[in-house]
């Protein structure tokens, strides 16, 4: 199977665009409110993008005293800033929780799984679904480029972009399971955002959020 080195150049570099995988979400960027004179708490809300975790951490530095918990409602956006986020509130001790009728979804999920506690108030929602690089334009845009390459065979093409569509998806299941074993979450959460394709969603039962010690507060 012969193909041009440039096609492949930017088909593969269109791969590492995994850790930019983005979900179904809603339109406004995640913005960050601080609650309660002194701080009390930190309320998260809208798509998690690209530099929220730099945005976060000039808010809690600017604060004369940190807040120890933060809310969060968003459909999500980022996973790896998702990640990165809860990454932070791991290692800065933060709590996170989810508001009576609020939701938390996607890559919101593995944001609120940094808290060091972890709760979701009564009609908080947690959702979870598979990640996808369908809403990544320079990966859509890489695809076309390699489909309209009149100089590659149509089979070749089709088994290309399986071959990059695979690898994608193995890496964000790997990048996804090493960080759910770190905050110490059960594995077996990844069945039901498997399951669910990114125009799904799964909402965790109360039963599930306790069992894949998705909250570790009853």
């Amino acid at each position: 199977m012969r193909v041009k080195r440039g096609t492949l150049a930017a088909a593969g570099a269109a791969i590492l665009l995994v850790a930019a995988c983005r979900w179904i979400a809603t339109a406004a960027a995640l913005e960050f409110s601080v609650v309660g004179s002194p701080p009390e708490a930190i309320v998260a809300t809208g798509d998690i993008v690209r530099d929220d975790v730099a945005k976060f951490q000039r808010l809690t530095a600017s604060l004369p005293r940190r807040p120890g918990t933060v809310y969060l409602s968003s459909g999500g956006g980022s996973l790896g800033e998702g990640m990165a986020l809860g990454s932070f509130f791991r290692s800065e001790g933060f709590a996170t929780r989810v508001g009576r009728n609020q939701s938390c979804a996607s890559a919101c999920v593995f944001a609120f799984l940094g808290g060091i506690i972890r709760e979701v108030d009564p009609a908080g929602r947690v959702g979870v679904h598979m990640a996808s690089l369908m809403l990544v334009e320079e990966y859509v845009q890489n695809l076309k480029n390699l489909l309209l390459d009149n100089e590659i065979p149509l089979d070749t093409k089709i088994r290309l972009i399986i071959a990059l569509n695979e690898q994608a998806a193995a890496r964000a299941a790997s990048a996804e399971a090493s960080y759910l074993v770190r905050m110490g979450v059960s594995l077996r959460i990844l069945k039901p955002i498997t399951d669910n394709l990114q125009t799904q969603i799964h909402w965790l039962t109360r039963q599930e959020l306790v069992d894949y010690n998705v909250v570790n507060v009853k």
